[in-house]
């Protein structure tokens, strides 16, 4: 349902783009349809990335997750950026933690240990997260 949902929004956003294209500000009926557009987009947007936040405590519907993607790609580029940013945030959030800069950890002795944290976070993404995210947003990518 929220694939399709997907695919329709879209189209709506075809649509949009479209209509920026030509100057219809003085319509005022297409310039309330805009903004209320834009409002049920954000909306829609913020719930997803609300979503994706439970990921920390365990998946329960990735096939949920997997169709809310198809949602925030039909929104375009920046919804986009906003959950692979948030995700990446999430996963490398305790790479953060352990090699911070100053701490004994990040030093350059420690090279192979960070090297051993990547692929572990790899193969946890591998069985875990794979299947949720696009194909096409290259998710391994940005952990990498």
């Amino acid at each position: 349902m929220i694939e399709e949902c997907g695919h329709l929004l879209g189209f709506f956003f075809k649509a949009n783009r479209e209509l920026k294209e030509e100057d219809f500000s003085d319509v005022e009926e297409l310039r309330s349809l805009k903004e209320e557009w834009d409002h049920l987009c954000n909306q829609l947007r913020m719930q997803i990335l609300e979503e994706f936040e439970n990921i920390e405590k365990g998946i329960k519907h990735k096939d949920l997750l997997r169709e809310a993607c198809y949602a925030i790609d039909a929104m375009g580029h920046y919804a986009i950026h906003d959950v692979k940013m948030w995700f990446c945030n999430f996963i490398l959030r305790p790479y953060q933690e352990i090699f911070e800069p100053g701490r004994p950890e990040s030093d350059f002795e420690n090279t192979r240990r960070r090297f051993a944290w990547l692929k572990r976070s790899l193969k946890e993404y591998e069985e875990k997260y794979t299947g949720i995210f696009l194909d096409n947003w290259f998710m391994e990518h940005m952990i990498a």
